[in-house]
């Protein structure tokens, strides 16, 4: 038991190296990680390597089953010291009548606490706001898993990421978060007259969004319009992270089609804003859009005549390892 705890103690100093989260109790949440003392935006709060990593996640869970029974004593009592949860589909989906309680208790911490394929331990803390301070990516230069505050973050408040994909409705959001058993009260969600107009916000960021997929998002200065509109939306409800630099994004290389380098160096340099304050200035991504910023700035000043093709786009981020 004393190696056990000395190895957990040594685990947590090293992800949270700078002290600036505790784990505790969240209300309705059960346990979550807060803020010690007040944290900058574009803070690298956690670098975490996967507790456990699963090659692939066949049926019935074999390989998270193999991938837990190969870690060392003290990284399986930590990994089962995680919250559990699985829900039907879950369990038909892994014949769950025929495994083990261990195995059932292995697969169903998997199911409440991966990303991907793989279990964090203090990244497992975070619990799920609609509108998170904190943004994830697997960063490929030190080929660890980052957290970074995207929002300042004041002492005792709550970090929290998002759960689900893409930007959309109440109904829908809370039919993603099924699958974790639980429903989501953050200030979007509920039903107060302030948090109905981030709700509305929401459901307009949806619209616009779907609208320019349906179009296609060809460049045009009605394109480039949503795209304006979309951002202001997205910084005045506090979706900082992902999404408003990928609209940003979006917009830059829209207006350097439409043959406009000025403009769409203006908004990549915000785009590169937010790459540096998500994912930290060692990200290869990072890296390389501000030397498309570089270029864009060049061809800005330049009296020759401009095409998008002559820039080096960095059209996705780093997903990091499926």
């Amino acid at each position: 038991m004393a190696d056990y705890a000395y190895n957990l103690d040594k685990l947590s100093s090293t992800l949270d190296a700078g002290h600036l989260v505790e784990v505790r109790e969240s209300p309705r949440k059960g346990l979550g990680l807060f803020a010690r003392e007040t944290i900058t935006r574009g803070t690298r709060i956690i670098a975490e390597y996967p507790l456990l990593k699963a090659v692939t996640v066949s049926s019935h869970g074999v390989n998270v089953l193999a991938a837990f029974h190969n870690l060392p004593p003290f990284k399986q009592q930590a990994y089962l010291g995680l919250h559990e949860y699985a829900s039907d589909t879950f369990k038909e989906e892994n014949d769950w009548e025929s495994l083990s309680d261990l195995d059932r208790r292995v697969l169903a911490i998997f199911a409440a606490n991966r990303w991907g394929r793989d279990v964090f331990w203090l990244a497992s803390q975070f619990n799920h706001s609609c509108i998170p301070n904190i943004h994830n990516a697997h960063n490929p230069t030190i080929q660890m898993e980052t957290f970074h505050s995207i929002q300042e973050i004041e002492a005792g408040e709550e970090l929290t990421v998002s759960y689900i994909a893409g930007i959309c409705a109440r109904d829908e959001r809370q039919a993603q978060l099924k699958k974790w058993g639980f429903e989501c009260k953050c200030p979007v969600c509920q039903d107060t007259s302030d948090d109905n107009k981030l709700e509305q916000n929401f459901a307009q960021i949806a619209f616009l969004s779907q609208e320019l997929k349906i179009a296609g998002a060809l460049p045009s200065k009605k394109t480039l319009d949503a795209f304006r509109r979309m951002a202001g939306l997205m910084r005045s409800t506090g979706l900082v992270g992902k999404y408003l630099h990928n609209c940003y994004l979006d917009a830059a290389f829209c207006s350097a089609v439409l043959g406009s380098a000025q403009m769409a160096m203006l908004w990549t340099e915000k785009e590169v804003e937010v790459n540096d304050y998500c994912l930290g200035k060692d990200h290869l991504d990072c890296q390389k859009e501000v030397r498309v910023m570089r270029q864009l700035r060049s061809a800005a000043k330049s009296k020759r005549p401009f095409h998008y093709t002559h820039i080096s786009w960095v059209l996705d981020w780093d997903q990091g390892p499926e």
